[in-house]
């Protein structure tokens, strides 16, 4: 499992609440992974979600639908770390794992993954 899993009390409240409304904007999906991307300064440098294929990113590289791809995509070399988090239609947080492809892209890169869930 890559990933280190970590408490949501040790999430800042402000982030989490954003997390939180940012996953819940679409209302068509049981769920949304978000994903918080930070620098080596601890800096938050923005928040994505999954797309469901829907957005049109352009071919990349590390271009995805995944939230992960979409942070790496948008804010490239500068990640550090990254907060992942699955949030059920009702708000609720649910497990989360990274799929094969974004754990051999974000090892490679030297990205570390903290996952939010039970």
């Amino acid at each position: 499992m890559f990933g280190k899993k970590i408490d949501s009390s040790k999430i800042p409240p402000v982030l989490l609440d954003r997390m939180i409304k940012k996953g819940l904007g679409n209302v068509f999906n049981t769920y949304r992974v978000v994903c918080a991307a930070y620098n080596k300064r601890g800096e938050l440098l923005g928040i994505t979600t999954n797309s469901f294929r829907r957005d049109p990113i352009p071919l990349a590289k590390y271009s995805n639908c995944h939230c992960e791809m979409k942070a790496l995509h948008r804010w490239g070399g500068s990640i550090k770390s990254m907060v992942i988090m699955r949030i059920g239609h009702g708000g609720d947080i649910r497990p989360i794992e990274c799929c094969p492809k974004c754990e051999a892209v974000l090892k490679k890169c030297g990205i570390k993954v903290f996952t939010i869930g039970n």
